[in-house]
């Protein structure tokens, strides 16, 4: 009956429902309840999503990864953090495996309130577990790193993104290597840049005016930077060769 409702578009009776089941300890199936709740959240109703999460286990009905991935996207949007994190240790108590929507719901809310040690840390514990986040959250995230000039606290997560195929973009790749740069970290925004070069790539004008002027305030100091590991006049010359032959 629960899933009939909810294909009809009726939430409010198909909530009704699953109140009086749950008085009686009625064990619902995971596919209606997961129904019931994504349409909850869809229709504004994201509380009382929350509340029959937390009665569910006493009515004996088991939860997915997908019925709290519906209420933690809500949240998220909501910008709730606070509630999201809960949202996230009951997740964990139950046994569900976080994946990948999960996280990315994680990372935008604190990429929102600009919270950067736990984006970072969200971030490398997704790529731990063998999952990857999708390009608009990815592209968010490098976004308000740069910004508050962090990006150097994911290196280790960027190298491993740099050694895998169809993870980062050209657009990513120029703001990696912008914002380390910014930040610092040269020798690894070089080494970005050579990545990207290889790749076919042609950096964007905000990596060429940088790495120009770079060029420029270093031959005004003198030549004893000639045998310099990385030659960035070599790098320029090759950017400028690259997007004279795509004319």
């Amino acid at each position: 009956m629960l899933s009939l409702l909810k294909v009809f578009a009726r939430e409010q009776e198909a909530a009704d429902v699953f109140c009086y089941m749950s008085s009686d300890r009625c064990t619902l199936q995971s596919s209606s309840f997961d129904m019931l709740i994504k349409g909850l959240c869809v229709t504004g109703n994201v509380d009382r999503a929350i509340r029959f999460l937390s009665s569910v286990s006493y009515s004996g009905t088991s939860c997915s990864s997908a019925t709290y991935n519906a209420v933690m996207v809500s949240l998220s949007q909501l910008e709730k953090a606070d509630e999201l994190l809960v949202m996230l240790s009951k997740m964990i108590v139950q046994g569900c495996p976080v994946d990948a929507e999960a996280y990315c719901s994680l990372i935008r809310s604190k990429s929102a309130s600009r919270e950067m040690g736990d984006c970072a840390l969200f971030l490398n514990r997704m790529v731990g577990d063998g999952l990857l986040a999708d390009s608009e959250t990815l592209t968010n995230l490098l976004s308000v790193l740069a910004e508050h000039g962090q990006l150097h606290i994911i290196l280790a997560t960027v190298y491993n993104f740099v050694s895998r195929d169809g993870i980062l973009n050209p657009a990513m790749f120029n703001k990696l290597i912008n914002g380390l740069w910014n930040e610092g970290y040269k020798t690894e925004a070089r080494h970005l840049l050579d990545v990207m070069l290889e790749k076919g790539w042609v950096p964007d004008a905000t990596t060429h005016q940088l790495l120009i002027r770079s060029v420029v305030r270093g031959g005004t100091k003198c030549e004893l930077a000639s045998n310099e590991k990385f030659n960035m006049q070599d790098n320029i010359g090759s950017i400028l060769v690259e997007g004279l032959e795509m004319r």
